[in-house]
This record gives C-alpha cells, sequence and structure tokens, in this order.
C-alpha cells in the first residue's frame, strides 16, 4: 500500500492499472475494503477512459480491477451490480493468459450470481473456473478458495433439497468433497489422498452420502448429486 501511495506520475497508465487491479483484489480478499475503494476509485478516471476508448483489450489490468470492483459490490450487498461487474472482469480475464484472476473472478461472479438465487449460473460459473485449473495451474489459495466455493454451493443445495423433501438429511461438507471427487476416475485411495483423508474414511464418507441420496453405486451418486444440484 505505501508503495501505491508514493509519486505515480512516472508510470505507464497501462502499469497503474496492472498494481492497482493486483492490489485492490488483496485488499478486497483482506477485508480491507475501505482501503480497496480508495484505490478504486484512484483509477476509476483511467479505467473508464480505457474502456470508452475500446482499449480493454490491450490493458491486462482492467480485469482485476473489474473483478475487485464487483467483490467490493458483493461484499456490501450490490449483487446485481456484482453481477455486471463479474461478467465484465471474467470477459477481460479471457483475453489475456492469467488463469488466477480467470479463477478468482469467476468464483466471485459464482457467489454473486447465487446470491441474485440464479444457482445454474453459479455453478457454471464454478464448472468453468474448475476446468481453468484442470488446464492451468493456480495458486494453493486459488485452489482453496473454489473448493470453498464448491462446498459453499453444494451446502446451500442440500438445504433446499431438504426444505423441498427430495433430501431426508443434509449431506456434510466432507460428504460433499467426497462427492465431488467421485466424478472423476480417481480411485479411493487416492481421493483419500486428495483430500487427506484415509481410505477406510473416505469409504465411511461414501456409505453415508449414498444413504442419504439414496443410490448404491458411484455413477448414481453423481448423477443424483447434479440433479439435485450438489455438484
Amino acid at each position: 500500500m505505501r508503495t501505491w501511495q508514493s509519486d505515480r506520475t512516472s508510470w505507464r497508465p497501462w502499469d497503474v492499472l496492472q498494481v492497482a487491479g493486483s492490489l485492490a483484489i488483496s485488499l478486497a480478499e483482506s477485508g480491507r475494503g475501505a482501503e480497496c475503494d480508495r484505490v478504486l476509485q484512484d483509477v476509476a478516471a483511467l479505467a473508464a477512459s480505457v474502456e470508452r476508448d475500446g482499449h480493454a483489450a490491450a490493458i491486462p489490468g482492467l480485469s482485476s480491477l473489474r473483478t475487485a470492483a464487483g467483490r467490493r459490490r458483493y461484499q456490501q450487498g450490490d449483487t446485481e451490480g456484482a453481477v455486471a461487474l463479474l461478467r465484465r472482469g471474467v470477459g477481460y480475464a479471457e483475453l489475456h493468459p492469467r488463469p488466477l484472476i480467470l479463477v478468482m473472478a469467476l468464483i466471485y461472479l459464482a457467489d454473486a450470481e447465487l446470491a441474485c438465487g440464479r444457482g445454474p449460473a453459479a455453478r457454471a460459473a464454478l464448472a468453468r473456473a474448475r476446468e481453468t485449473t484442470d488446464d492451468e495451474p493456480v495458486s494453493a489459495f486459488a485452489m482453496r478458495c473454489l473448493a470453498d466455493a464448491e462446498t459453499r454451493l453444494g451446502r446451500r443445495a442440500a438445504r433446499s433439497a431438504v426444505r423441498a423433501g427430495v433430501l431426508h438429511e443434509e449431506l456434510t461438507d466432507r460428504e460433499l468433497s467426497v462427492l465431488r471427487a467421485l466424478q472423476g476416475n480417481a480411485s479411493q485411495r487416492e481421493i483419500g489422498a486428495a483430500l487427506f483423508l484415509s481410505i477406510n474414511t473416505v469409504k465411511a464418507y461414501t456409505k453415508s452420502l449414498y444413504r442419504k441420496l439414496g443410490v448404491a453405486s458411484r455413477q448414481d451418486a453423481v448423477t443424483a448429486g447434479r440433479s439435485h444440484g450438489l455438484i
């Protein structure tokens, strides 16, 4: 933050936007909302002029700025405004090879879509984020954020399914994690290694979620999980 507050008159405009975008996301994610707002305000006119002149595709930092601004709207309770900004952030991030920004923008978009009551849109955003991490390496922090977002979405869907009488009992977060892992080809031992669980614990969770879903096989569990919006 001290570097940002120094004299930036010698910085190139695209450098200003890139630094501002990265800093704004970090501040929003660490709960320093007021500081994030100040950074966004500092570059608001510059960012708007870049978009107005049609140069957005040439400025990688704009994706981070719109992502941070969308996250702040979400944190402030303006979920529809957040969705609009985050969709722009995702669009800009797709123009540049910056998988970390794209993944974070999609995670934030999923949270905002879910808050607006659009579960399918939230699931689609997280599915795109997961596909991106399958193709490109991202930080452990981003992977944790993605797993947490998937759990939040599954937990909400499970509660809705119970209220609707489709499920009689909610799945736990661990059961949701195992259910997501069952979508792939990993063995139970490999699932356990990925989730830091013993194979016997994975078997126990699998048996429990089969019971709750009313199924008897891995494929049926995945099918039921998708039909209920759990994964």
